[in-house]
């Protein structure tokens, strides 16, 4: 059923998902305080759908960022590109006699959740309780509307300076050359983010595959660690009872390997356990693999990484790793469309080249 989001809400889904990014965000306390500031100039009140309350006539969109989490936050709460974007893909639509109803999250990822909820305020269109990833993914390869077939041309671009260009490819599925492309503007403009919109989706396009009830279990699972530091009680414990997922280790960061290249970040994180073994953490944005102490693959995508940083009983990101923070590593099993067909694995293959792996068979979760 349809409801109606408030900043506590956001809030709580921000808190779930830092811990559900990868590592491939900001920190918790910069998406609160811009949740904070947008409250304060209006409090926020927006309707959260679920798919099977959608209009037929109704098409769905997505707005996001693109380029290097190292970016500054400042950028990634600039909604202009996002407007921008989901305006000329409306002006795209109306041309073919669709009209966008709904915009639905892109991933997990709470720096991304106040500059969705600005652009979907702008444009006076509800939130859909589903996203594209269940999780945050590297490029646009990994996005499950691309994974499932469904055309990611023609494609908006925006810059927060108001320039705006649609691509069209001669391949509507090709998401290299149109990621290439991204990434060639975002590096033309010292590598901050640019803002993009997708190609809109039917009912049936959505229920096919978006992740349903995404957002509420990022808020379930946000819940579930705020009432944990309130309580002071174990926050490993608190987010496992909220989706499925185990105990990889706790322990230390021991180290940090880190570049941002091509538009992206790449690095290692290593975490030594309590029991003395240590583990690493494979990332290009995002944590895409562990390894154990022997070198062996403990987890792979589309199954996630979590990380909590025990210091504070909350999720933290790559970026804010320090030697010596004490860190609990989690795996998180992946939503079901990744599972339901053989490109959910194998979509993975380049960016697993990417930070050295190869030919990568997918560990059992």
């Amino acid at each position: 059923m349809s409801r109606i989001l408030r900043k506590q809400d956001f809030i709580e889904m921000c808190t779930g998902a830092v811990l559900r990014s990868d590592g491939g965000d900001y920190p918790l306390a910069v998406a609160l305080a811009e949740i904070e500031r947008i409250d304060a100039q209006k409090p926020i009140e927006i309707e959260l759908v679920s798919v099977d309350e959608m209009d037929e006539n109704l098409y769905a969109v997505t707005v996001g960022k693109l380029g290097p989490v190292s970016t500054t936050a400042d950028i990634c709460h600039d909604e202009r590109d996002g407007i921008v974007a989901l305006r000329k893909m409306q002006q795209l639509m109306e041309a073919e006699g669709k009209k966008i109803g709904y915009l639905y999250n892109l991933e997990h990822d709470c720096i991304q959740i106040p500059y969705f909820l600005k652009v979907a305020l702008a444009a006076g269109l509800p939130m859909l309780d589903a996203d594209s990833c269940g999780r945050s993914v590297p490029t646009l390869g990994n996005i499950l509307t691309c994974v499932y077939g469904h055309p990611i041309s023609p494609l908006v671009y925006a810059s927060i300076y108001g320039e705006s260009v649609v691509i069209e490819t001669p391949d509507p599925l090709d998401t290299k050359t149109m990621e290439t492309i991204g990434r060639s503007i975002v590096v033309g403009y010292d590598n901050i983010l640019i803002g993009y919109c997708l190609p809109p989706l039917s009912k049936a396009e959505c229920q096919e595959c978006l992740v349903i009830g995404s957002p509420s279990s990022q808020q379930e699972t946000g819940r579930a660690l705020i009432a944990a530091k309130a309580a002071g009680t174990d926050p490993v414990e608190a987010a496992l009872s909220t989706f499925e997922g185990k105990l990889i280790c706790r322990g230390k960061v021991s180290g940090k390997e880190w570049v941002c290249r091509d538009g992206f970040d790449f690095g290692k994180t290593f975490v030594t356990a309590d029991s003395g073994e240590t583990y690493t953490l494979l990332v290009q944005n995002e944590n895409l693999a562990v390894l154990n102490g022997a070198g062996e693959l403990v987890l792979t995508s589309p199954d996630s990484v979590g990380m909590i940083d025990l210091s504070k009983g909350e999720g933290t990101t790559n970026d804010e790793l320090k030697e010596g923070m004490p860190l609990a590593v989690l795996g998180i099993k992946a939503a079901e469309p990744w599972y339901r067909i053989p490109q959910g694995f194998a979509c993975w293959d380049e960016v697993f080249c990417n930070v050295g792996l190869e030919n990568v068979e997918h560990v059992p979760f």
